[in-house]
């Protein structure tokens, strides 16, 4: 969840790194980009919180990359 969201408000971060550094205008103002953010994360972030786990995820042997493949028609 933490890693789904650093990785959608990258080119939020990029735009106001750029107003800091470059003195670049920011095409929106600080509050609307939250409203965005808030409008927008909401309901994926929530789902990821919510969703199940996998019982014994963590005792399995990892995967051999060489023979299995990471997404599988199943």
């Amino acid at each position: 969840m933490i890693a789904y969201t650093l990785t959608s408000n990258v080119a939020e971060m990029a735009a106001m790194m750029m107003y800091i550094l470059a003195a670049i205008p920011l095409p929106m103002g600080a509050l609307t980009i939250l409203f965005v953010d808030l409008g927008t994360d909401l309901l994926p972030a929530v789902s990821l919180a919510l969703e199940s786990t996998e019982k014994s995820v963590m005792e399995r042997m990892p995967r051999d990359v060489n023979q299995e493949r990471l997404f599988t028609k199943q």
